[in-house]
């Protein structure tokens, strides 16, 4: 990470999310502390991703209100990606309710509450919605002010581009169930995700518990679609009704019975004690749609804006009737009748007796029923349906029926087939939406290498959303595998070669004998991704020098200084390159080649690379990766020494974690389904270099010998650095 971006000096990290890093930064022109928000230079490589970035910029710059954090300005800096944003003294709600370990106090949490509204009114009366309100987007600031920030995957109303069919963004305990099944959203899936957070606010609890033993979020996902939630005075017995009420219509399945606004849902707010009220700004707050504008102040944080009281006409729903602690609450629109239990049983009966045996059947994995129990046995039940505006729960006919569509959550890049008809891949979330189909019986298969394939026979009738969860079990492992693969034996000569020193750039060089292994990921490797596959024989027939570490601050700042070269921006983590035994980061592709060309050889191929790394190894991954690499888990958020972990069996170290390292090779995706068996040296061009190894902040899945990831050739991160090869001639 650079020390400066354009007129603002960072100064420290503050905090982490899914998309980047947040530093605390200065400008150095008007001493203005501010807020800098960095995108993860990999996400950078994914056009869509870039693109949510942006929006996230361009959304929240126009939403001017003292409730929502400000963003002063968008930044582009040797192609990574800044925001700058109102420093915000303060802690999250979610910090805060660390900190009580159960619920909040009820006016401390109105007051929050009323406030958030406010700010979410406002992006909503400029055709915005957030679509991930959750307790860590809520800051509570030193002098009482309550803020919404991250804006991230928000959308204004008139754009749904970057919806991907399948995709559902969000938090799955705070989505609503339009968000879940991917249907059209406007501001009141905001106003139920602000429900669930209330809710956990007041309680202490979540309206949809996960299972303690799950490691799926299907669960609650369904338990959104279909179940009631757990009535709050079950945590809370003194909760007053006409605020457990309010929570309730709040978190009602269908939007159209949930409060039509952000004030609304604030009227039914108000302490009873004071009646039904609205909070309306007077003075000189603009003006905007619904007359809404600027943000109720606290008594500790006195404001321009005076908030009056104002009695509200007789429209505020009654308060639902209570039920005794412990009883399951049915929200209204959710009751079924007995005839549609009976229907339900039928279904599941005529289910039962239609299951079709494929030409080589496999067992189906249990699937959750309607009532989220486990029952331990294969599912071929109906599927559930999810009510909503096309699906009433009514007796009564309805010929404007809604669409027909069935959801599967799956494992990430599993194929669905329907009707042996292939529908789509799963996307990183797991999860696939079948649009437009007709109603009657269907077979549903997924399939994904490794795993066992799932085929069941499922029911759907017109109009209804059906959800699945297709849990694909392990694959046995082969004993032969397929000719077309190559078998995984060890490497009795996996020895460490001798060992010079370049006299050159004085690093330690370890000589690699030639060889053929498997190159890819295993077949038995369930955590395959696409580029790592199929695993082909590679044999490299010429022997060669490779670096027993990665090139270090050191031996780069001599190469620099002795070829004019321009030395990088040093990282946060070693300001002023003062630590001269980390690895070198920062550089370019081009800047490692030049290099590597000046210490007597070039980059490693790809080939070349994973061939040393393993050291013989015909694992994806090392058993003990602690002893072995610097990851997420162990790194402490930056680099470390070279050659402190264990080395492998041809005696060089840091191949894996400690940073990413740079390849000879240009990226192709396909790349491995016709590459050459001897000497391969990568597609023949490209937009983006291969990277391998992994680095600190790697998830362990990407630290191993096969995991492919790429980068713009010109680009600069604190993650990434690389070692040389040499011919037999040299070091």
């Amino acid at each position: 990470m650079p020390e400066q971006i354009s007129s603002y000096r960072l100064e420290e990290e503050i905090a982490r999310g899914g998309m980047g890093i947040v530093y605390r930064g200065v400008h150095t022109v008007f001493d203005e502390v501010v807020a800098i928000k960095a995108i993860f230079p990999q996400l950078t490589l994914d056009p869509e991703l870039r693109q949510r970035f942006l929006r996230e910029a361009k959304i929240q710059r126009r939403l001017q209100h003292r409730n929502i954090v400000q963003i002063r300005e968008f930044l582009i800096d040797q192609e990574r990606f800044y925001i700058v944003m109102e420093f915000v003294e303060g802690e999250t709600l979610e910090h805060r309710l660390r900190q009580l370990g159960g619920p909040m106090p009820t006016g401390e949490a109105l007051d929050i509450f009323n406030q958030a509204l406010e700010g979410l009114g406002f992006a909503h009366s400029q055709g915005v919605i957030h679509r991930d309100i959750k307790p860590s987007n809520i800051m509570l600031t030193t002098d009482g002010v309550t803020k919404l920030t991250d804006f991230g995957i928000a959308r204004a109303l008139v754009s749904d581009k970057l919806t991907r069919t399948g995709t559902a963004l969000g938090t799955p305990a705070y989505m609503s169930p339009e968000q879940i099944l991917g249907t059209k959203l406007d501001g009141r899936c905001d106003i139920y995700s602000m429900g669930i957070t209330l809710y956990e606010t007041l309680t202490g609890h979540m309206p949809f518990e996960r299972p303690w033993h799950g490691e799926s979020d299907f669960p609650v996902l369904a338990a959104h679609v279909s179940r009631p939630p757990t009535p709050p005075h079950n945590f809370v017995p003194d909760m007053p009704e006409a605020l457990e009420a309010a929570i309730f219509r709040a978190l009602e399945k269908e939007p159209v019975k949930r409060f039509a606004s952000c004030q609304e849902f604030q009227a039914a707010l108000v302490p009873t004690s004071l009646g039904p009220t609205r909070i309306v700004n007077v003075g000189v707050a603009p003006r905007v749609a619904g007359g809404k504008a600027g943000g109720p102040p606290r008594p500790a944080a006195p404001s321009p804006y005076k908030p009056e009281l104002r009695p509200l006409p007789n429209r505020v729903p009654p308060p639902l009737p209570r039920h005794p602690i412990g009883m399951a609450q049915k929200p209204e629109g959710l009751s079924i009748g007995v005839g549609k239990l009976l229907i339900a049983g039928l279904i599941l009966i005529v289910a039962e007796l239609a299951w079709v045996s494929r030409p080589h059947p496999k067992p189906a994995p249990p699937r959750l029923s309607a009532t989220l129990e486990d029952t331990g046995a294969p599912a071929k039940a109906a599927p559930l349906p999810a009510p909503n505006a096309g699906n009433p729960t009514s007796d009564s006919p309805n010929p404007a029926v809604g669409p027909t569509q069935i959801v599967v959550q799956t494992s990430p890049d599993a194929q669905i087939y329907l009707d042996d008809s292939f529908k789509g891949q799963a996307g990183a979330e797991g999860r696939l939406v079948i649009d437009g189909l007709a109603p009657g019986a269907h077979t549903l298969r997924a399939s994904l290498p490794g795993k066992k394939d799932y085929e069941q026979l499922v029911s759907i009738s017109n109009g209804q959303v059906a959800m699945f969860e297709v849990k694909l079990a392990d694959a046995e492992k082969l004993v032969s595998p397929p000719m077309t693969e190559t078998p995984r034996r060890p490497n009795p000569a996996a020895r460490a070669g001798p060992i010079r020193e370049n006299s050159r750039d004085g690093l330690s060089y370890v000589w690699i004998q030639p060889g053929t292994y498997a190159m890819g990921c295993a077949a038995w490797d369930i955590g395959c991704s696409i580029p790592e596959r199929p695993p082909h024989q590679v044999t490299i027939t010429r022997g060669f020098w490779i670096g027993q570490t990665p090139v270090t601050v050191g031996a780069y700042l001599r190469f620099a200084r002795a070829n004019s070269f321009r030395i990088p921006p040093a990282p946060r983590f070693n300001g002023g390159w003062a630590n001269q035994n980390m690895p070198m980061v920062n550089v370019t592709w081009d800047e490692a080649q030049a290099y590597c060309q000046a210490s007597g050889g070039r980059l490693p191929s790809e080939a070349e690379w994973e061939y040393a790394a393993r050291g013989g190894s015909t694992e994806g991954h090392v058993s003990d990766l602690d002893e072995f690499a610097w990851y997420s888990l162990n790194s402490d958020h930056q680099t470390h020494d070279v050659a402190q972990k264990r080395a492998n069996s041809f005696g060089l170290y840091d191949v894996l974690g400690n940073v990413w390292e740079w390849v000879n090779d240009w990226y192709d995706d396909h790349y491995y389904q016709s590459s050459p068996s001897e000497d391969p040296m990568g597609a023949s061009g490209g937009q983006f270099r291969v990277m391998r190894g992994g680095s600190w902040s790697s998830n362990p899945r990407l630290v191993s010998f096969s995991f492919r990831s790429r980068m713009y050739p010109y680009a600069r991160t604190a993650e990434l650095g690389f070692r040389c090869k040499g011919d037999a001639g040299s070091p």
